[in-house]
């Protein structure tokens, strides 16, 4: 039985990523960044509670290189901002002690530039 729970938390988290990134590709107005906004937002707090950290942060470590990349299209550019207007980081290590992001890593993820990332 514990397997096929990880099988479908796995499920479900890349069911979400995919539907935040069709969202947002398909984004003709605010509406549809809105939904996706929602989406990051539930999967952000599904993957605390089920210690996929790891899954999370790289979702959202792509989403911001799709904000910053030469050529992104306003929507892309537009969705990246409202994340960081929400303040919607990495996990930290002060939410899933495995994690190894800290706490000021995550805010600094926020607000560094691409260059300066990790």
């Amino acid at each position: 039985l514990k397997r096929r729970d990880v099988d479908l938390v796995e499920r479900a988290v890349s069911e979400l990523v995919r539907r935040v990134e069709q969202l947002v590709a398909d984004a003709f107005d605010d509406s549809f960044l809105d939904k996706a906004l929602e989406c990051v937002v539930a999967l952000r707090q599904g993957c605390v509670v089920e210690d996929e950290f790891d899954r999370f942060n790289t979702f959202l470590r792509t989403l911001r290189l799709h904000g910053f990349a030469a050529g992104a299209n306003k929507y892309r550019k537009r969705f990246w901002q409202l994340l960081r207007d929400r303040r919607i980081t990495l996990i930290s290590s002060d939410e899933c002690d495995e994690c190894d992001v800290s706490a000021d890593d995550a805010h600094r993820f926020l607000t560094d530039t691409l260059a300066a990332a990790p």
